[in-house]
């Protein structure tokens, strides 16, 4: 990223790129071993079933 590689500020960083600051600094949290098993499952069916929506792959 341009802060930490060239020095640039937050602020101007985050303009040039067009992202809002707090999204720069929200980190993503933790996934768990369930939630990554149950997310491989649905990319699955999604994959066997592309017109269903979420609610019928669920």
């Amino acid at each position: 990223m341009a802060v930490e590689k060239f020095g640039a500020s937050e602020r101007f960083a985050c303009k040039v790129i067009g992202q809002n600051r707090s999204a720069f600094r929200k980190k993503k949290p933790d996934m768990g071993f369930e939630e990554a098993r149950l997310r491989a499952a649905l990319r699955a069916v999604a994959g066997k079933h592309p017109a269903w929506g979420w609610r019928k792959a669920r």
